[in-house]
């Protein structure tokens, strides 16, 4: 590639219960202060696991990083055609998508547009060189884990220590064989790759509970949604939980609680399992139809509130109120705020529903 000129629904009732809507609930579109801490964009990682990758062009050889990894990606800012292409056709003959920036203000919207897992840069730029625009680069937050290695032809090496003190990685001359090029851009991204998997793992855990963050799974909500992924997301709550308080005070609360998210987290393994509030977990099920949903949601159920939890010694049983929906596009869901909203909404159906659970229903279109 150049870049040259709601309705709700409950289960059939299996046996009775006094359930009751209780106020400790949340109140409505309180969802909007669980999903505050993930309003940022997918994380450019996980749109790279979950987002289908940029079209190859069908000639194009394998990427040499094999496997189902998505291609890597070099962005080249050069101001000469020659050299540009150069590195185009040498990249691109080991099957790495390439764009190219030959103006230094096309450079951040091409950054924003590309998402390059490594830039090459040019020192000499007309209007701006490449230190500058390293620099310009390392100050955008979302933009300054990238590698940025230099290619130049500037026998200075004054230049070079200067280019590695403004932030970059490495520094290539010129002229250079194509597969010292090659062999040096894939090494660099497939480290940078790496670490950017460890990042974003050891983010996705809460280092306290062990569990997924909150931002982590409705991060994967939003990735399935704009995939237009199946599955599903199902929303957990603990009944009575103002009388637990009160019974085990503070710290003997949140150790039960502590138990209940391990136990709901072993349950829905490997789908992420995180906690929202005081008495609600959140679970993201990116596979799946409405009866592998519901077959979930019922082993959350009994898991949960058919066995006991041991506090201070004793046994205590819980109550607990399973509120699920699919991602199906009948929803209409515009985000993963609003697949939480009707979960929580399925939840309140739930507490009142004989069997403890409920599945969120889409709106007939004349009722919208």
């Amino acid at each position: 590639m150049s870049g040259f000129p709601p309705s709700l629904q409950a289960l059939p009732a299996q046996g009775g219960s006094d359930a009751v809507l209780r106020a400790e609930f949340p109140p409505a579109h309180y969802w909007r202060r669980w999903a505050a801490d993930a309003a940022m964009p997918v994380a450019r990682f996980a749109a790279e696991v979950t987002a289908p990758a940029r079209p190859v062009p069908a000639d194009a050889p394998s990427p040499a990083n094999g496997g189902d990894e998505a291609p890597y990606r070099v962005l080249v800012v050069e101001d000469d055609v020659s050299q540009a292409l150069f590195a185009e056709q040498v990249l691109g003959g080991a099957g790495i998508q390439v764009e190219v920036v030959a103006v230094p203000a096309e450079l951040l919207p091409t950054l924003e547009q590309f998402h390059p897992d490594l830039v090459l840069m040019d020192l000499h730029m007309p209007g701006m060189s490449g230190i500058e625009m390293t620099a310009l680069i390392r100050a955008q937050p979302q933009f300054a884990p990238v590698p940025i290695v230099f290619l130049t032809g500037d026998p200075d090496p004054e230049k070079q220590f200067e280019v590695l003190e403004c932030g970059a990685d490495d520094f290539l001359s010129k002229p250079i064989r194509p597969r010292h090029l090659i062999a040096a851009v894939q090494s660099r991204i497939k480290r940078a790759r790496a670490l950017a998997r460890q990042r974003f793992v050891a983010e996705a855990r809460n280092p306290v509970t062990g569990l997924h963050t909150r931002s982590h799974v409705l991060q994967r909500i939003a990735a399935a949604l704009a995939n237009g992924s199946p599955g599903g997301a199902l929303f957990l709550e603990i009944q009575a939980a103002a009388a637990l308080s009160e019974r085990y005070g503070y710290a003997g609360y949140e150790q039960l609680m502590h138990e209940v998210g391990l136990r709901a987290s072993g349950l829905s393994a490997p789908r992420p399992c995180a906690r929202l509030n005081d008495n609600a977990f959140l679970v993201a099920a990116p596979e799946g139809d409405a009866q592998a949903l519901e077959t979930l949601a019922r082993r959350l159920r009994d898991g949960i509130g058919f066995e006991s939890f041991d506090v201070d010694d004793l046994p205590q049983r819980l109550r607990v109120a399973v509120g699920y929906s699919t991602l199906d596009a009948a929803h209409g869901f515009a985000d993963a705020g609003a697949v939480l909203d009707a979960v929580e909404q399925a939840t309140r159906a739930a507490r009142t529903a004989p069997i403890g659970l409920a599945a969120h229903v889409a709106e007939a279109r004349g009722d919208r």
